[in-house]
């Protein structure tokens, strides 16, 4: 309770700031620190049990939020004499956006702006970027940003809607199903217009038919269910997130509201709304959590390539109780189990 509600966002945010800095480099220094201090304590919460990988991704997310805005309001600072008219939003994009966040994850940003100069927004946003670069380095949370990644172009709400009316790409319009503003600099109105911007391409955006037709196309060569693939076999966390983001997206005009919904919140929605029989919306939402927890439970406790199957008997108990399960050899045949369960629904769902 205390790391999922009572101690939220803007309570991580005071305490960053109660720490004295001078500049962007002190403040980067102490929020990755920071960050990295509590990443470490909910990773203990979490394999005690104290937290589930899924409750623990929402604090971790809480987390970022708050090491990301404390960057960003230094960088602000520094262009106190520069101010253009107008303002700009920082969006991120993902599992950041929908509060799932997992040690490693990538720091997906973008910058929108109304007003002007375009050269001042496009300063800002650049400091802003590299900021989050110097973040990301050393950090336990966020993969590092590669120096060899530049930020992609800063868009006035006008210039983002017209690119995606006319030109976007499917896959930066599934990006934006997941898309939430975690800080603002000037007008504080340009989270809304964003927002309004958002859910205007969700419904007309030029690639939305090849988007809806790509989420309705299945999984093609998928490994055998197991736990060493519950991210692509046949109903696992890709399956299972494919299928929340087509009916997100067939029903835009009614769920663009909701900027960053985690599938489980969709699969529920669409019950609760009778868009899906609610026996196979709470058999996906229940996949969709499980996996959520074992990929969080994995990412805290076994290297890239590492197979659960032959870890030792502390870290199979760890990953049976976040599965849920009592024992390990129980947790292998419920995701087997589950994802056939799942990969059903999801057929019958994009028929």
């Amino acid at each position: 309770v205390y790391w999922t509600h009572e101690f939220g966002v803007a309570e991580m945010m005071e305490q960053i700031a109660e720490i004295p800095v001078q500049g962007v480099e002190e403040t980067v220094e102490i929020a990755r620190n920071w960050s990295n201090d509590k990443v470490f304590q909910i990773g203990v919460h979490t394999m005690r049990g104290n937290l589930t990988p899924v409750e623990a991704g929402k604090a971790l997310s809480n987390v970022a939020e708050a090491s990301i805005a404390a960057v960003l309001s230094a960088v602000e600072e520094g262009f106190a004499g520069q101010r253009g008219e107008g303002g700009v939003v920082a969006v991120v994009r993902g599992d950041l956006a929908s509060g799932e966040v997992a040690p490693g994850a990538d720091l997906d940003v973008a910058f929108v702006y109304v007003g002007g100069p375009p050269t001042f927004y496009g300063s800002l946003c650049r400091s802003f970027f590299e900021g989050l670069r110097e973040l990301s380095r050393d950090n336990l949370l966020f993969a590092p940003i590669p120096r060899d990644r530049q930020l992609k172009a800063v868009r006035s709400v006008n210039e983002f809607t017209e690119h995606h009316r006319t030109a976007g790409k499917a896959r930066e319009l599934l990006a934006l199903t997941r898309a939430r503003c975690v800080f603002t600099s000037g007008d504080a109105d340009i989270a809304t217009r964003f927002y309004r911007a958002r859910r205007e391409v969700l419904i007309h955006g030029a690639a939305r038919s090849r988007l809806l037709a790509g989420l309705r196309k299945p999984i093609g060569d998928a490994p055998a269910p197991g736990l060493s693939s519950i991210l692509d076999m046949r109903g696992g966390l890709l399956d299972v997130e494919r299928a929340a983001r087509l009916l997100y997206m067939t029903h835009a005009e009614e769920a663009s509201a909701v900027s960053a919904p985690s599938a489980v919140a969709i699969f529920e929605a669409a019950g609760a709304h009778g868009l899906i029989p609610v026996s196979a919306a709470e058999r996906l939402a229940e996949a969709a959590t499980m996996w959520r927890n074992l990929r969080g439970v994995q990412r805290l406790v076994a290297e890239d390539g590492l197979a659960l199957e032959t870890a030792g008997p502390g870290v199979r108990a760890v990953v049976a109780r976040a599965g849920g399960m009592d024992d390990f050899a129980a947790l292998a045949t419920a995701v087997r189990e589950m994802a056939s369960r799942a990969a059903a629904d999801i057929d019958a769902l994009a028929a």
